[in-house]
């Protein structure tokens, strides 16, 4: 490169072939080394090699052969790829041609909806608006007569003793009013030779049939120049026929018909869904040097795997909200297993507090290495609940989960999962993703839609979702509440497969389909903390759990589960094996891990939100950095879903009341060996559970039961430490009960037979 450089310069300076035209060949060599000691040109061989380019290709080509030596000569140097530099400034340009349409047209869409939006609400409101004047108009609205004898059946002989009514000419068109004027009823009734009764319908009843005249069901407007006792049932064109009904009545009994006649669910508000002006946007912080710091870690980490003998190029890597994924490419002959190993040393050499390697990524021809960013980006909610993703989504019962490693935003759908388990150590965000999961779903699904019960048995952490429309019952915080409610969810499960075998079909979405003005609401219970159920009754809790786990998705009821300590006692085999669909957030070991994803990975995550999703299907779990929102920002949105209405919520009465009351404590069956094991501890004087265990071959837990039922009879003694408890019933006391019992079995006989003498 530095002599086509000089030859470059060379070729710049001066033209030797004009300059020197009549020196020989050996003169002008002389002359050049001449030059090129007293420091002009680029020195004796620059000078040859340029006189010959000169006389070869001309001054023109000598400049071009040159200039494309120096350009060559650098990138062979710097190993710097034109095409690639090309290709990345194409690429750039093309994504932000990409992200100007892709923009455009969200805003063109966003215009069209609030036009759509405005219009709709300006029919609305104009339908609302003739409605109203309907209903106004058809309580004002009176039909009045020229000639009030008619409209009562009177004929024109009892008018001269009652006394005729001033109404003008009947033959003027001119004088003649609307029949469907507004009138007074109390001007009615105070018009002469009329009796105040004469405009009830019982009146009109009994006048109009005996007289033959129309009675008011079928009256119809006078015609025009009739006589008060012609023909008034044929109206001129032009003029309206009152329709065959009763005429309207200000009485109070036709006041109370109409009143019981609304139907209130038309009046009904509909769901108006919060707004995501109610959660905070937070701001984001760009930095223009995080690709080159990427570059430069992904050169440390291709040097420090060939530093361990592993010959590995970075192909690809993405920043994501809280770490960072190099797709790592290893050659040829090279184990996976080997890179596998050497995490502990890439962590050291990259300077990172724990990195995660996912061997190999799923669907790709590499390793990826998940390093922790120095600064977490936080992902707010409302960023996810205003992405596309979420409003085009088609999603039953959304779910917005978070962000990948990509940064693209990742919605879910509970309806397909069908059931979820949230496990994950205190302070890992397992509270913060049970908020966004139900405020996905009051952003998402309206109250006929989707029903909630949420239990809480901490009581502080769901209860704030008291009032909202969404909820079947109030937020149950007694565990053994808890457990009412999971066997109201079995008795609603098996009443819906009922009903889908009488209608034939076989699911939820097939019912609502088939019947769209009856429509069955999914059910979602949220069971914030499973240890505390499965402390107070494990095995009924257990068995609710798995037959709604394994038969309640087609009825569209569904279980989400969460709990901090995720050990074999809580998260049970058979709990695991009917909830597919997991989520799991930091945990202390590995262990932990594999008992909520049957896999590690969990124990390397780094905290707040940080999780791995494994969806129903899924080979292995993805990690995402889950969706963040306040306390205030939840507060927010229930108080404005409980604003938009006065009324209380309705609740559902009969899981409420089955809740409510209190039942009775239920006596457990008496154990098979507890008389036997009454008379053992009588007759040896002694009682533990060892010998218990000896004497009847039976587990430690049956044994300790046992001896708990016989303190409770009053046969032993409370437990004193180390000492032995005491028999408080002896053998001989015994025996006389026993002798008492018999006598008492043979007198009720002799009892029973005098009885009737």
């Amino acid at each position: 490169m530095l002599i086509f450089s000089s030859l470059l310069e060379q070729s710049l300076l001066l033209d030797y072939s004009l300059r020197y035209p009549d020196h020989n060949t050996f003169d002008r060599f002389s002359n050049y080394f001449t030059l090129g000691a007293e420091g002009e040109g680029s020195g004796f061989l620059g000078m040859v090699i340029t006189y010959y380019l000169v006389s070869l290709f001309g001054y023109w080509g000598t400049f071009i052969i040159t200039l494309s030596g120096v350009l060559i000569g650098f990138i062979v140097y710097t190993k710097i790829s034109i095409y690639q530099y090309l290709k990345k400034w194409f690429d750039q340009l093309q994504k932000f041609i990409k992200e100007q349409w892709e923009s455009q047209k969200v805003r063109s869409k966003n215009r069209r909806h609030l036009k759509e939006e405005k219009k709709k609400k300006a029919m609305e409101a104009k339908a609302l608006a003739a409605k109203e004047g309907e209903e106004k108009a058809s309580k004002k609205k009176q039909p009045s007569f020229k000639n009030p004898s008619e409209a009562v059946g009177i004929s024109p002989e009892d008018q001269h003793e009652t006394g005729e009514v001033e109404t003008g000419e009947p033959g003027n068109p001119s004088e003649q009013k609307d029949p469907l004027e507004e009138r007074d009823p109390s001007e009615q009734k105070v018009q002469k030779g009329l009796p105040p009764e004469a405009f009830s319908p019982e009146y009109y009843q009994s006048h109009g049939k005996n007289s033959g005249e129309a009675s008011p069901g079928d009256r119809t407007v006078p015609g025009d120049g009739t006589s008060p006792g012609g023909n008034a049932q044929d109206p001129l064109p032009g003029q309206l026929s009152i329709d065959p009904k009763p005429p309207v009545n200000t009485g109070e009994k036709q006041g109370m018909e109409a009143f019981e006649n609304i139907d209130f669910t038309s009046e009904e508000k509909p769901y108006q869904f919060p707004g995501t002006d109610l959660l905070t946007r937070r701001a984001k912080k760009e930095r223009n040097s995080d690709r080159k710091h990427m570059h430069e870690k992904a050169k440390v980490l291709e040097d420090t795997l060939k530093n361990f003998g592993v010959s590995a190029k970075v192909v690809h890597f993405s920043k994501g909200p809280s770490i960072t994924r190099y797709e790592l490419q290893p050659e040829t002959g090279v184990k996976v297993s080997k890179v596998v190993n050497l995490s502990d040393d890439i962590a050291l050499n990259m300077a990172a507090s724990a990195i995660r390697i996912e061997a190999p990524i799923p669907g790709k021809a590499a390793i990826g290495i998940e390093i922790p960013n120095e600064e977490t980006s936080m992902v707010d909610l409302r960023e996810l609940l205003e992405s596309d993703a979420f409003r085009r989504g088609k999603e039953k019962i959304p779910f917005a989960l978070g962000k990948n490693v990509s940064g693209a935003p990742i919605m879910g759908d509970i309806s397909k999962m069908p059931h979820l388990l949230i496990a994950g150590a205190t302070g890992s965000g397992k509270s913060v993703c049970i908020n966004t999961l139900i405020l996905s779903i009051l952003y998402g699904a309206k109250p006929e839609e989707v029903k909630l019960i949420l239990v809480d048995p901490k009581v502080v952490e769901l209860n704030q979702y008291n009032g909202i429309p969404h909820l079947l019952i109030p937020v149950v915080t007694d565990p053994k509440k808890a457990t009412t409610a999971l066997s109201w969810a079995v008795d609603e499960m098996t009443k819906r497969y009922e009903q889908f075998a009488e209608n034939g079909v076989k699911d939820i979405a097939g019912y609502n389909e088939k019947f769209p003005q009856d429509k069955l609401p999914y059910i979602v219970i949220i069971i914030d903390e499973l240890a505390d159920l499965m402390l107070v009754a494990p095995g009924e809790v257990e068995d609710k759990i798995c037959r709604i786990a394994q038969m309640a998705r087609a009825a569209g009821i569904h279980l989400i589960i969460a709990t901090q300590r995720p050990s074999v006692n809580v998260i049970t085999g058979v709990i695991k094996a009917n909830i597919p669909s997991r989520i799991a957030f930091s945990v202390a070991s590995q262990v932990d891990s594999r008992t909520i994803i049957d896999t590690g990975g969990a124990e390397k995550l780094l905290g707040k939100g940080d999780m791995l999703f494994q969806p129903i299907g899924a080979n292995k779990p993805q990690r995402l950095q889950g969706s963040f929102v306040e306390e205030n920002e939840v507060e927010k949105v229930v108080s404005f879903l409980k604003g938009k209405t006065d009324e209380e919520p309705e609740y559902q009465l009969s899981l409420l009341e089955e809740i409510e009351v209190e039942e009775t404590p239920k006596e457990e069956p008496e154990d098979a060996l507890y008389r036997d094991a009454r008379e053992l501890v009588i007759e040896r004087e002694q009682a533990s559970v060892s010998m218990l265990q000896r004497k009847f071959k039976i587990g430690y837990n049956r044994a300790a039961r046992l001896i708990d039922a016989l303190e409770e009879g009053g046969v032993v003694g409370p437990h004193e430490g180390s000492k032995p408890r005491r028999v408080m019933v002896s053998k001989e006391a015994e025996q006389l009960q026993e002798a008492n019992q018999e006598e008492k079995a043979e007198d009720s006989p002799q009892e029973e037979q005098k009885k009737p003498e």
